[in-house]
């Protein structure tokens, strides 16, 4: 997809009706000839096997799509090929408030990494067999490999520094590959990209959704951690305008359930919030919610030392101090997340859990830090 080491070609951002002759099924209509010809329009099964039966099921915790686990029997050796035993579906929700969540951008997102950006970034995700999407009902999937036996993260449970550390040095290869070259991506149109005019915006969603989060969760946090999330609605823009590094491609919500870990090491999943952004707020909302118990001092700077290390052997220099201000001022970006996700995400129990985690990991890294000492 890239015309060179230094451009991006694409189809310059413009995702749009992709559905071919294969459309767009429910995962309970994908039969054994649907699955053969979509695997063969990527090159699998070598024209000479095909999908003789399959059995599918959930898998994953996400709350905007969802995705299933394809395991596969085969006719024929696919002429020495190697075919696979099990493939992922990704799907639009079936929940109507979650779709109508994605139809507001974040499918298109994921489409658009998928079409032009994962196979020239240096982030470890999987690979995509079948893409397709109709913006008019906001239907999509994308099929793409199995990381089985990889193990999914657990929000709730947390990692330790070991597991941390490797997902710092795999989202670095994202922010690396795009460091400074925000007006190369900013082709691809359906990619957000920071703007001063929508600081408003995200301001006045924030607040307006805050009471119904205050009405819901406050008796799950403390009364100091509801403090901090009003003093974030009322300096939304303040906090929003003090990063003075280079942008790059984000992940944006950059978490344990997104992350995979095998022994081949880490890959990274769930693409619909792709922005462009500063790198070292996917480490701080990485870091925050996630590394249980809540490291010390000396393991925070560890960890954010370690990401600008891995960010220089890739190329990209940045001073220590710079790299831990983006940090300390990117700890607010999950408290900010859990407000609004949940208010916009079908609920369950394991969300309640999980918003109550982020919002309360969050309200202690960001007081950790001295965060709104950032801001005199």
């Amino acid at each position: 997809m890239a015309d060179s080491a230094d451009g991006y070609r694409g189809n310059h951002g413009q995702v749009v009706n992709t559905v071919s002759e294969l459309g767009i099924p429910k995962p309970e209509e994908i039969g054994a000839a649907w699955m053969t010809r979509a695997l063969a329009s990527a090159g699998i099964g070598g024209g000479t096997a095909a999908v003789r039966q399959l059995a599918f099921g959930p898998i994953g915790s996400g709350q905007m799509g969802e995705s299933y686990r394809f395991s596969l029997e085969w006719n024929g050796g696919g002429d020495g090929q190697a075919l696979p035993a099990t493939v992922v579906g990704k799907f639009a929700s079936s929940d109507p408030n979650s779709r109508e969540a994605g139809r507001m951008g974040a499918y298109v997102r994921e489409i658009g990494f998928y079409q032009d950006l994962q196979a020239i970034v240096g982030v470890p995700t999987p690979a995509p067999y079948y893409v397709a999407f109709d913006p008019d009902t906001a239907d999509f999937i994308i099929l793409m490999s199995d990381l089985s036996p990889a193990t999914q993260g657990d929000q709730l449970l947390g990692c330790d520094l070991l597991r941390a550390t490797g997902a710092v040095e795999a989202i670095a290869g994202l922010h690396a590959s795009t460091w400074g070259r925000a007006d190369e991506v900013a082709n691809f149109s359906w990619l957000p990209r920071r703007s001063l005019d929508q600081v408003g915006v995200h301001a006045d969603r924030y607040r307006a959704l805050f009471d119904g989060f205050v009405a819901e969760y406050s008796a799950r946090l403390g009364t100091e951690d509801i403090e901090l999330g009003r003093w974030l609605g009322d300096n939304y823009e303040l906090v929003s305008t003090g990063h003075t590094l280079p942008t790059c491609v984000v992940h944006n919500d950059f978490r344990l359930d997104n992350v995979m870990f095998g022994r081949a090491g880490v890959s990274v999943v769930d693409w619909q919030t792709l922005a462009i952004g500063f790198g070292p707020v996917d480490i701080a909302y990485f870091v925050g919610a996630g590394v249980v118990p809540a490291p010390n001092d000396a393991e925070e700077r560890s960890l954010v030392g370690r990401y600008g290390r891995r960010l220089a052997e890739l190329g990209v220099g940045v001073e220590d101090e710079e790299l831990w201000r983006s940090y300390r001022l990117g700890s607010a970006s999950g408290y900010i997340m859990a407000v609004v996700a949940s208010q916009l995400v079908v609920r369950t129990e394991r969300g309640n859990d999980m918003f109550t985690a982020m919002a309360s990991r969050h309200a202690q890294q960001m007081r950790r830090l001295s965060f709104t000492a950032l801001f005199g």
